[in-house]
């Protein structure tokens, strides 16, 4: 599930219970139950205790839906901080919904008019295209259960911001049927070696330690830090408590930053104070995966 110029299909942060059988970089056959961390419609990066050998495959079940699928090993993400090593998997059969979740193909990128060139003149270049403004989301069908990862409008997400529902077509049902957010599974909860040794206000002893409902939402997020420096990035999934995004800038655990999460002008939204509680590379990339626990209005 490298990361590659123009990604086929974007990942969702799921926790799937899985089981993986193959052949170790020893020679020695193995099978383990496991987990995902990260899924999409090629692929995956699973925890693995086992050394398998990059580039040979390995077959997953997906314990869920006990279907069987060819997966290539890729590499082994290298500065995981769990025990278990974390491996990048792709899907050898793409298409099936492995996963129980439809990924639809990214639209292309409309290609560029060029205007004809004047002897003796260099044109600057124009900039690319800019991409269109909208929400990506994991949305359920309140019929059949299918889940669906989807590009909404900003007047979409806000219908369902509304009235917790949207109409729309389900491939599955045949018709138009009610849709909401899909919870994703709340994963681990937030190991101890990655919380703050100090305390924050509002807790005992530190951060409480609780499983949040997790909604895969990508909304705009502005990251703040007390020196000045200001990011844009996209969530990648969001709770009541906290919220994960994806940065190149580096972050350690503990350290404290300014967070302000969706569309609108200056005050429409909260600015909240974050502590980064979790930090997980992204494989094939220089990019971090961040988990943040919000602690307070600035």
């Amino acid at each position: 599930m490298g990361e590659q110029p123009h990604r086929r299909t974007t990942r969702v942060l799921l926790k799937v219970p899985i089981e993986v059988s193959g052949t170790g970089a020893d020679g020695q056959p193995f099978q383990e139950k496991t987990s995902t961390l990260m899924v999409d419609g090629h692929g995956a990066q699973i925890l693995l205790k086992s050394l398998p050998q990059a580039g040979e495959r390995v077959t997953i079940t997906n314990l869920r839906s006990r279907k069987s699928c060819p997966f290539l090993v890729v590499r082994r993400v290298s500065k995981s901080l769990s025990q278990e090593g974390e491996w990048a998997v792709e899907c050898l059969q793409p298409g099936t919904s492995f996963w129980g979740i439809h990924f639809p193909a990214p639209e292309p990128p409309s290609p560029a008019v060029s205007e004809p060139a004047t002897p003796g003149i260099d044109k600057p270049k124009a900039p690319p295209a800019a991409e269109p403004e909208g929400i990506e989301a994991l949305l359920a069908c309140g019929q059949c259960g299918s889940q669906e990862l989807t590009r909404l409008t900003i007047e979409q997400y806000r219908t369902l911001g509304r009235e917790a529902s949207l109409e729309r077509e389900c491939m599955k049902c045949g018709a138009v049927t009610d849709w909401t957010y899909s919870y994703v599974s709340p994963g681990d909860e937030i190991p101890a070696a990655s919380l703050p040794a100090a305390p924050h206000r509002g807790s005992k002893g530190g951060i409480e330690r609780r499983k949040s409902k997790r909604l895969s939402v990508k909304l705009p997020v502005r990251i703040r830090w007390d020196d000045g420096r200001e990011e844009v990035t996209k969530t990648e999934d969001l709770s009541k408590t906290g919220v994960c995004f994806v940065s190149e800038t580096k972050m350690n655990v503990g350290d404290i930053i300014r967070v302000t999460v969706g569309f609108g002008g200056p005050g429409r939204h909260t600015e909240l104070r974050g502590r980064v509680v979790r930090t997980q590379p992204v494989a094939g990339t220089n990019r971090t995966l961040y988990g943040v626990h919000m602690e307070e209005s600035s």
